[in-house]
């Protein structure tokens, strides 16, 4: 057990944990390492930290890899200079009532078979994905989040080559695009959330991906959903799209199912312009 303790200038991480360990952080600050904030790797290590504060690392603000576990609870991760968040390699983590904030490449980012729950956590100011979700039997399940304030150009949410994601209750606002599905066997499932503000499409299905939206809500994006190619499909059921400057887009052979959603364009700004002056003789 370590409580209100701090780790400061590390030469390499600030915690790790391996070997099978099991510490419990509370209300400790790991900041100014030279490697990553927490780390927990190996079978059968695991990490719990609780109002804890990770910050100004040189990498992964918490790193989990090779089937190790960790939990956080009300704890911040930010202002690192790699990811905020990296799972490897059948690796598990919760987050519960966490911050993730002011990360320069991915907020969190999964792969190989790991498996991430975040239940009313938000992620904002990241430059690179909110979430990003990559290879089979990698999964997201998101409850009651938010993913705000994208920095780059790039998908708040990205899943791809046979990843799964899940957002429940969520609001994904003020980003350039909220969901890309990409790949064969990938897909997102997403009920009662909010994709809003979105600069450009707020769902995008691809290469023969699936997206299912139950009761969602997509407001002021400039695309609301596009399936775009043979064998990338899934179903909107229950949606509104309001604000969105084209609805649905289907093309290349994409075949989705659309069914008791409404679409409403933006109201059209009121014309100011001036009659046109005679051409002269």
């Amino acid at each position: 057990m370590f409580e209100d303790c701090e780790v400061v200038a590390a030469g390499q991480a600030g915690v790790t944990v391996r070997g099978g360990a099991h510490p419990r952080l509370e209300r400790c600050r790991v900041h100014h390492t030279s490697g990553s904030g927490l780390t927990a790797t190996g079978e059968n290590s695991a990490l719990e930290a609780v109002g804890c504060e990770v910050y100004e690392v040189r990498g992964s603000g918490v790193q989990v890899t090779a089937r190790a576990t960790a939990h956080l609870t009300d704890c911040d991760v930010h202002r690192t200079t790699g990811d905020g968040v990296t799972l490897d390699t059948d690796a598990v983590l919760t987050l519960a009532d966490c911050r993730i904030h002011d990360i320069p490449e991915n907020a969190v980012d999964l792969r190989s078979r790991s498996v991430l729950t975040l239940t009313r956590t938000s992620v904002r100011q990241f430059g690179r994905n909110g979430l990003s979700v990559w290879d089979p039997g990698t999964r997201v399940d998101a409850n009651q989040c938010e993913i705000f304030d994208g920095t780059g150009d790039y998908p708040a949410v990205w899943v791809s080559d046979g990843a799964t994601a899940v957002l429940d209750s969520c609001r994904v606002h003020d980003v350039p695009d909220a969901l890309f599905v990409l790949d064969r066997g990938s897909r997102a499932d997403v009920v009662d959330s909010d994709l809003t503000q979105v600069r450009n499409t707020a769902i995008s299905v691809s290469d023969g991906a699936t997206a299912q939206l139950d009761d969602c809500r997509i407001r002021d994006a400039a695309t609301g959903a596009w399936f775009r190619d043979h064998g990338s499909g899934g179903t909107l059921s229950n949606c509104s799209l309001d604000g969105v400057q084209t609805g649905v887009i289907v093309t290349k052979g994409a075949d989705p199912t659309v069914e008791r959603c409404t679409i409403d364009s933006p109201p059209k700004p009121a014309s100011t312009s001036r009659p046109a002056a005679a051409a002269p003789s």
